[in-house]
């Protein structure tokens, strides 16, 4: 993953600005084999085609001189829909291959400081099927 912090004169207005745009959450992940063999974790096709397409993009010109983070990065497209509920996953990536049994190691840049909000990180592997992932957390809210 690209950096997407964009370095821009504070005097200058913020573009993408809000609370959610100002707080992505920028940790990444890389998972491996304890031969050491990566597993490639697809990071593209994540966020809703519709908000890639119509929703989220750079504006014209030289958009680096404008704009503070880089808003077609799936990542950033994925954080800005927003959870109706305090407790929330969100799609980092996709693992398109089968993983053998074994032991497998789980690489974390932790880069997103959930301290100030008194709050936990997890990281999440599911799978899923046509109906998409298991979500087992609004069968046990209601």
């Amino acid at each position: 993953m690209e950096d997407l912090q964009v370095s821009t004169e504070s005097s200058r207005p913020a573009n993408p600005c809000g609370l959610v745009a100002k707080t992505v959450f920028n940790d990444t992940f890389a998972l491996e084999k304890e031969s050491g063999e990566q597993i490639a974790i697809k990071e593209t096709e994540i966020s809703w085609k519709t908000d890639r397409e119509r929703k989220f993009k750079r504006l014209e010109g030289n958009w680096t001189e404008k704009q503070w983070l880089d808003v077609e990065d799936e990542h950033f497209i994925v954080w800005m829909r927003i959870s109706g509920l305090p407790q929330f996953r969100k799609l980092w990536g996709r693992i398109e291959q089968d993983l053998e049994a074994g032991e497998y190691f789980l690489n974390v840049q932790s880069n997103y400081d959930v301290s100030f909000l008194e709050a936990e990180k997890w990281v999440v592997l599911s799978n899923t099927n046509v109906l998409g992932g298991d979500n087992t957390f609004l069968g046990s809210v209601y």
